[in-house]
């Protein structure tokens, strides 16, 4: 169930490329350039290049969990 609109939600996952995906606070944010050597959250690492996400179509919105198990 989707958290925005109550809709159906779509499992799937999101990869990374070269750099690790990471959430960064947007007055930390300095543009593409710099963001594989800002601080920031990781999403990914060397052991998991991807993250599981959850999608809703009816919104467009993506749900990840970042808790690991």
């Amino acid at each position: 169930m989707c958290p925005y609109c109550n809709g159906e939600m779509e499992r799937g996952v999101i990869y990374s490329d070269r750099h690790a995906l990471k959430w960064i606070a947007e007055k930390d944010d300095k543009g593409a350039i710099f963001s594989p050597v800002a601080k920031g959250l990781k999403l990914t690492n060397l052991e998991k290049d991807y993250v599981d996400a959850l999608y809703c179509k009816a919104c467009s919105k993506i749900v990840i969990d970042l808790k690991t198990e």
